[in-house]
């Protein structure tokens, strides 16, 4: 809690300094749930009744065409409580990388790692921000085993860069939280002060009105690059509405439309599928997929914290849950989720 409560000073104090005034810019009406809307109250409910019996759900939120369908909380959450995004996080670096490589910070995501990171091995030198960011890379990495050492080391970005590469599996999708985290520091290393949360708060968070936040640091002082943002799932619905319409907000292009298409194009193929999703994919660090003949992209973190997209029915679907369980519990929460979004809320979106 003290930790969460001086994030949101230091927040606070970045506006007030910068003399933006901190209104949250809403991008969606809050429509009521009756009948005079033409909105089916059965399938409402029964979605509703759904979610309530996950055991570890904390909120779902529906939007079509810019208006509420549902958003409800669960298990004593409250609208504007802050959870722990897990991996969704990888989602909005990969925003900031737009945002970067647009005011020239970087000429490209097709950057060597060579060129940001000294010393290095002479495979490492070759690897791109790319490579990094798509789970492509070929680094030696176990995500079950290495992310507990990992992310309690006294040096997590030198653990990463203690791993070999194998040339055998670049190209090939091997999910790499330390790759994650390297390419957030890369980033930041070239931002004043190496400040890669006041770069999200003036570039994006402040457009987006997410005044809220707590961003985890690393044992050297670098922002967690693969988990560790908190925010409100208002914020996570915000965040879905910026991807769906293409970098822009309020008619502002605030990430460029080409990288938005980028990310959310499938660069890695994963598995046929998982679930009810199928035809798996990886950008970069965003998953896709289909949900019956609908394309959808989607920032996924541990535990069921999701930002579901889908262009076909103009929609953004958002779940939180706990996320201080077991990896089995995690998983069950999950394809539970997973199983409601392309059920009945499809079904739900397809109606109205």
């Amino acid at each position: 809690m003290r930790r969460i409560a001086s994030s949101i000073l230091l927040f606070t104090v970045l506006f007030s300094c910068s003399g933006i005034d901190p209104v949250v810019h809403s991008t969606l009406s809050n429509v009521e749930i009756t009948s005079s809307n033409s909105i089916d109250t059965l399938s409402i409910n029964k979605i509703l009744e759904q979610a309530g019996r996950i055991p570890n759900m904390y909120s779902l939120l529906i939007s079509k065409e810019n208006e509420f369908l549902i958003e409800s909380y669960f298990n004593e959450n409250e609208k504007y409580f802050i959870n722990n995004t897990q991996s969704v996080t990888k989602t909005v670096v990969a925003l900031l990388y737009g945002i970067a490589i647009d005011k020239k910070i970087f000429n490209s995501s097709a950057e060597k790692l060579g060129d940001h990171l000294f010393p290095v091995s002479e495979k490492w030198k070759d690897l791109t921000i790319d490579d990094l960011i798509s789970m492509n890379s070929g680094i030696r990495w176990n995500e079950n085993q290495d992310f507990r050492p990992w992310i309690s080391s006294e040096n997590q970005i030198d653990y990463v860069l203690n791993k070999s590469i194998d040339v055998n599996e670049k190209g090939k999708f091997n999910y790499n939280s330390g790759g994650s985290h390297l390419a957030a520091y890369i980033l930041s290393k070239q931002l004043e002060n190496n400040d890669l949360q006041k770069f999200a708060v003036y570039n994006l968070f402040y457009h987006l009105g997410i005044k809220s936040i707590n961003w985890q640091k690393d044992k050297s002082g670098n922002h967690q690059g693969s988990t560790g943002l908190s925010m409100s799932p208002l914020d996570m619905l915000n965040i879905g509405k910026l991807l769906m319409d293409k970098g822009n907000i309020n008619g502002k292009e605030i990430v460029p439309g080409e990288w938005i298409d980028k990310m959310t194009t499938g660069r890695t193929f994963v598995r046929g599928s998982w679930s009810s999703l199928t035809n798996i994919h990886y950008g970069r660090q965003i998953w896709t997929a289909e949900i019956k003949n609908y394309k959808t992209y989607f920032a996924w973190g541990y535990g069921g914290q999701f930002i579901f997209v889908i262009p076909g029915l103009n929609s953004v679907i958002v779940s939180t849950a706990k996320w201080m369980v077991d990896a089995g519990e995690a998983e069950r929460t999950e394809a539970k989720i997973i199983e409601l979004i392309c059920g009945d809320v499809i079904n739900l979106l397809e109606k109205n």
